[in-house]
């Protein structure tokens, strides 16, 4: 997906999408470049795993 709007915590609005469309599992890419208000930003690349919980959270079973 390409986006207009530069974001806070991609992250999250990356999974929240990929959720809407039914993506749960496997990695997902996030690219991001320089962009006009910021026309010398970095190039930029995360990997997210969909199936694993995120730094932080604990599955209900690990308790």
């Amino acid at each position: 997906m390409e986006v207009s709007e530069d974001r806070s915590d991609w992250n999250d609005f990356a999974r929240a999408w990929l959720a809407e469309n039914d993506i749960n599992e496997g990695l997902a890419l996030l690219i991001q470049g320089p962009s006009g208000p910021n026309p010398t930003g970095n190039h930029r690349l995360e990997l997210l795993e969909l199936d694993s919980p995120r730094q932080g959270e604990h599955q209900a079973s690990n308790r």
